[in-house]
């Protein structure tokens, strides 16, 4: 079982990035652009980690109060600089990578591994199947509506399963995890 922790986009960030999803769709059709239901911050993935019964409990000790943190200006392209596969929205707070360090301590308890690669709070838009340099991915969405600093509310993290398809990944929601101001 390939599973996820995640932040879901809630509708307010949706509508508020929707006018440049539908232009940059429009200007650049041959990138596999995430679906708005599939649209999330992942907090951490988990791999084939399986052992629910270990997982579910240890992510109900965590302890996080709601946030809400804003993308930075400008998209994030993730790649080499000659070839870069991932669009993505970068968020400006540090609180996601708190709330990721406390995700990795309750799961060190199931024998998961800690994530050697620093943690990189981004929201994937859209993955670039074809060879281009972030210089041409640029240029490619200039013409794309603007792209507002967008608000990014974090009600709570969820546990998911990816299954992956020839059409794309399906999420199947397995637990969410409501923060609470008395955390």
């Amino acid at each position: 079982m390939r599973l996820f922790i995640a932040l879901s986009a809630q509708p307010s960030f949706l509508n508020e990035i929707r006018p440049f999803l539908s232009s940059a769709r429009r200007i650049w059709p041959g990138v596999k652009w995430v679906g708005e239901e599939q649209i999330h911050l992942t907090v951490k993935f988990l791999g084939d980690a399986g052992d629910l019964s270990c997982i579910i409990p240890a992510l109900e000790r965590v302890r996080f109060a709601p946030f809400e943190a804003v993308t930075e200006s400008g998209l994030l392209f993730l790649g080499k600089e000659r070839e870069v596969r991932v669009i993505a929205l970068k968020l400006d707070s540090l609180l996601p990578e708190e709330l990721f360090k406390e995700v990795e301590e309750a799961l060190a308890e199931c024998g998961i591994p800690r994530e050697t690669r620093p943690f990189l709070p981004h929201i994937t838009l859209g993955r670039i199947k074809e060879k281009v340099s972030r210089r041409e991915a640029e240029a490619r969405l200039a013409g794309a509506s603007p792209l507002p600093r967008a608000s990014y509310p974090c009600p709570g993290m969820s546990l998911y399963e990816s299954i992956l398809r020839k059409e794309g990944p399906e999420y199947i929601l397995r637990r969410d995890y409501p923060f609470s101001e008395g955390r």
